[in-house]
């Protein structure tokens, strides 16, 4: 049996700028002076892998940037 495949980091997004956001907000707290924040990107946020036969590893990876000046820290990463 074929089936079509079909790949979201959105939710990924979600998860990975969320800790940093968190991150980002409590060293502004903590400190007087207003710190850099991190801003994740992700080019291509959504991927559709041709037919495969079930039980294939099909693989691809995506390409996470952080285009803020703070530091991006990526957490509690799960597969879908």
């Amino acid at each position: 049996m074929k089936r079509t495949i079909h790949c979201i980091v959105l939710m990924v997004a979600l998860i990975l700028s969320g800790p940093a956001l968190v991150s980002a907000q409590e060293d502004v707290g903590q400190d007087t002076q207003k710190k850099a924040a991190p801003n994740i990107m992700i080019p291509e946020p959504l991927f559709t892998f041709d037919d495969v036969v079930d039980g294939t590893k099909v693989v691809h990876d995506f390409r996470v940037y952080n285009r803020g000046q703070g530091e991006l820290a990526i957490s509690k990463v799960q597969t879908g």
